[in-house]
C-alpha cells in the first residue's frame, strides 16, 4: 500500500494549490485524479485573478497573497500569465457614483482610479464609447488561461521530488488515513485533503447531503480570436458586477444602483447574472 505524508483527492485548481503548499512545506504528496487530463471546472472559467473584488483587510490580503503564488507558480511551470489589471466601466450614475465611492474608500496601496471616458478608451480600446461616462482601473488583476495553465500545472507538479500525481484515478471511498480508488488500490497518508468538488456528496454522504449543494452554473462564451490582433486591453467588468462582489458592500450608493437592477431587470437578481470579458493569448475574448 502506497504511503506518503499526505493525500490529495482531486487535482483541479483547489487541488493543486493544496499539493503546491504542502510541497513548499516538505511533505511527500500523492495527488490522485479521476480523468487523465484536466477536464473539470477549473479549466472551464475566465482565468481571472481577481483582487479588486475582496474588500480591504485580511481578505484583500489573502488574494494579494494568491497573486504573487499564480506569478510563482506561472515562472515555475511556464505557463501564460498576464498582469492586465481591470476595468469597471459606468455607463450610468450610479454605477459612476459607487465606483467613485469605492475609490475614495480604499486604501491608496491598491492603486485604484477613478478615469474618464478618453482615459478608459485609452486603457482599453475596446470599449464602447457610446454613454460611457467613466470607469474605475485597479492594476492588480492578472490573466490566466485556465486551459493551458491547468495541464502546464499538472507537468511541472508531476516532476517535483516528493510528490506523484496519479491519473484516471477515480476515489471511492475514503477512511482514517486511507483513500481507495476505484481499481482497488489503496493509497495510505498521515492527512488527506478532499478537493473534488461535488464528489464529497459520493465520499461522505452523512456529512454532505445531496440537498446542501448547488450546483454551478456559471455560464461563458468563448469567441473566435479576433482579426487583425485586435486586443480589448484589460479585464472588463460592468455595472452589474458591482452587485456580485463584497469589495463593492461598503459603498453607500450601492443600495439605489441594485434597486434600479432589480426593478430594471429582476431576473438578473433571480439568476445572479452580471457580464465580465477577458481576452485570451490567442484573441479570444471569454464573455
Amino acid at each position: 500500500m502506497p504511503r506518503s505524508d499526505c493525500v490529495v483527492v482531486g487535482a483541479g485548481i483547489i487541488g493543486l494549490a493544496t499539493a503546491y503548499a504542502l510541497l513548499k512545506a516538505g511533505k511527500t504528496v500523492t495527488i490522485l485524479d479521476r480523468d487523465s487530463a484536466p477536464l473539470g471546472a477549473s479549466i472551464r472559467n475566465f482565468g481571472m485573478v481577481w483582487p479588486v473584488g475582496l474588500p480591504s483587510g485580511p481578505a484583500s490580503a489573502l488574494a494579494m497573497r494568491s497573486r504573487e503564488i499564480w506569478l510563482e507558480a506561472a515562472r515555475s511551470a511556464g505557463f501564460w500569465i498576464e498582469p492586465c489589471g481591470s476595468l469597471h466601466l459606468a455607463y450610468a450614475e450610479d454605477e459612476l457614483a459607487v465606483l467613485r465611492e469605492f475609490v475614495s474608500m480604499e486604501h491608496p496601496d491598491r492603486g485604484l482610479e477613478l478615469l474618464g471616458p478618453e482615459q478608459t478608451r485609452e486603457r482599453a480600446p475596446g470599449v464602447n464609447p457610446v454613454g460611457l461616462l467613466g470607469a474605475m482601473w485597479s492594476p492588480t488583476e492578472l490573466n490566466v488561461e485556465s486551459r493551458s495553465a491547468l495541464p502546464a500545472m499538472w507537468e511541472w507538479i508531476s516532476d517535483q521530488p516528493g510528490i506523484r500525481l496519479i491519473r484516471a484515478a477515480h476515489a471511492v471511498a475514503v477512511t482514517t488515513g486511507v483513500v481507495e480508488i476505484a481499481d482497488g488500490r489503496r493509497f495510505e497518508a498521515n492527512e488527506i485533503y478532499l478537493t473534488a468538488g461535488r464528489d464529497g456528496v459520493t465520499l461522505y454522504p452523512e456529512l454532505f447531503p445531496a440537498s446542501s449543494f448547488v450546483p454551478c452554473k456559471l455560464q461563458m462564451l468563448r469567441t473566435v480570436p479576433q482579426p487583425d490582433g485586435w486586443r480589448v486591453g484589460t479585464h472588463i467588468a460592468g455595472g452589474w458586477t458591482l452587485r456580485h462582489y463584497k469589495s463593492f458592500a461598503a459603498c453607500p450608493s450601492l443600495p439605489a444602483l441594485s434597486a434600479r437592477i432589480s426593478e430594471q431587470q429582476p431576473e438578473f437578481d433571480r439568476y445572479g447574472i452580471h457580464i465580465m470579458a477577458s481576452q485570451h493569448s490567442g484573441g479570444d475574448l471569454v464573455l
